[in-house]
């Protein structure tokens, strides 16, 4: 098997145990051993879709291009939301913070799983295709975070204040 095809096999199973884990994370009950476990899982294989993605780009030898970009965004959103539920920082709304941070990561695995079916389920995807796709994902996602952060407040309720 060559590099380029390991690497190929590790991001896709990654991807979809990411995919997984996050569906499951967003449908069960916060602050629960499975959901810290899960979490942890998230986070290995989302990071490790990142680093294998922008690894197939240099192996194949192309050039810089958005998803550079986006993986390393998406890195960003990822460790940002486990440095905030680690170290409960912001102080008082590092539990909004975590929410908000640990969710644009799961809309953009979702955008981006959603593009790749798209670009293997037809030949050649016209740009403005891919990009409706993209925006309706991020838009709706963007609705739901908002939706549900707002709701949150920015005081730490007493149930997490006892606790960090």
């Amino acid at each position: 098997m060559s590099t380029l095809s390991l690497t190929i096999l590790i991001h896709a199973v990654c991807a979809l145990l990411a995919l997984t884990t996050g569906c499951v994370i967003f449908f069960n009950p916060k602050r629960t051993a499975l959901h810290k476990q899960l979490g942890y899982i998230y986070v290995l294989t989302l990071t490790l879709v990142d680093f294998t993605g922008l690894a197939m780009y240099a192996i194949k030898g192309s050039g810089l291009n958005a998803f550079h970009f986006l993986a390393v965004g998406n890195l960003i959103a990822l460790y940002g939301s486990l440095i905030a539920i680690t170290f409960k920082r912001p102080h008082r709304c590092w539990y909004r913070f975590h929410y908000y941070m640990i969710s644009w990561s799961y809309v953009g695995l979702v955008t981006a799983a959603l593009v790749e079916a798209l670009v293997k389920s037809m030949q050649s995807p016209s740009v403005a295709i891919v990009v409706l796709l993209c925006l309706t994902a991020v838009v709706s996602g963007g609705i739901w975070i908002e939706f549900k952060t707002r709701h949150m407040g920015n005081v730490l309720p007493a149930r997490l204040a006892a606790t960090g």
